[in-house]
């Protein structure tokens, strides 16, 4: 009797104990574990985002291959190295169509470029810029008067630099960080830009316009601050630039 306890409190191995593992169970189990980890996190890091499946991330194309877009009811035919995502270069049907190019020439992206392209510097000579389904229903002058002149602090604004009227928006408004620049044409017609201002958190501020382009179809860009000067030149490169993707579906 004695024995038998003796033998159970020593680990000794009695008829009805449990039985021991075999040596080599536990660093199988390890080594199975270890490498599931390891499979899940080749698979996190080198598979496929759902945006690049969808197409949606940023993916420059070096191809000056036409693609034929429908926006809203205007048809372009847009060279595939201005496109920012490769969603746009399945053609068809678009809602929106993010492009960039080079300044002052308005460039589509080069693999001898592609440095220019990622530069986010102050001085960046990348012009970004969407055409895409009329959304709102102010024209440009209508959205700096209806919306814009009751967000400022002076309706009748400043002297500005290079030919613009300049405002300022009050610091409880959404715009606290831009300066509103207005340009009025002989014909009485509004260029309006919205530029942020050079801060410790914006140190690479930018202009934007947004305008009506035709029909259904509105037109926005954005251009580094720095080249406020030459607005005129962008202003007018632009529109050719889009003039000649419509044309050339024609």
């Amino acid at each position: 009797m004695s024995s038998q306890r003796g033998d159970s409190y020593y680990g000794g191995d009695i008829e009805g104990g449990a039985t021991e593992e075999p040596s080599w169970a536990i660093p199988l189990v390890v080594i199975l574990i270890t490498g599931l980890l390891s499979l899940l996190f080749l698979a996190y890091y080198l598979s496929p985002s759902l945006s690049e499946i969808m197409g949606t991330a940023p993916d420059p194309s070096d191809e000056n291959r036409p693609i034929e877009l429908t926006i809203g009811d205007r048809t372009f035919m847009i060279p595939a190295n201005y496109t920012r995502f490769a969603a746009a270069r399945r053609g068809g049907n678009q809602e929106r169509v993010s492009m960039y190019a080079l300044l002052p020439k308005f460039q589509p992206y080069s693999p001898a470029t592609a440095d220019d392209f990622e530069d986010n510097t102050a001085r960046s000579s990348v012009i970004h810029f969407d055409l895409g389904v009329t959304t709102s229903k102010f024209s440009e002058r209508e959205r700096f008067e209806k919306i814009y002149l009751r967000l400022v602090t002076d309706p009748e604004g400043t002297n500005g630099p290079h030919g613009f009227r300049k405002y300022q928006f009050n610091e409880n408004s959404g715009y606290k960080d831009e300066d509103l620049f207005v340009w009025t044409s002989p014909k009485d017609e509004l260029i309006v830009l919205r530029c942020f201002k050079s801060t410790e958190i914006i140190a690479s501020p930018t202009c934007r316009r947004d305008l009506h382009y035709g029909g259904e179809v509105d037109l926005t860009y954005r251009f580094k601050r720095s080249h406020l000067s030459r607005w005129k030149d962008i202003d007018q490169g632009m529109l050719r630039l889009i003039q000649g993707f419509e044309a050339a579906a024609r």
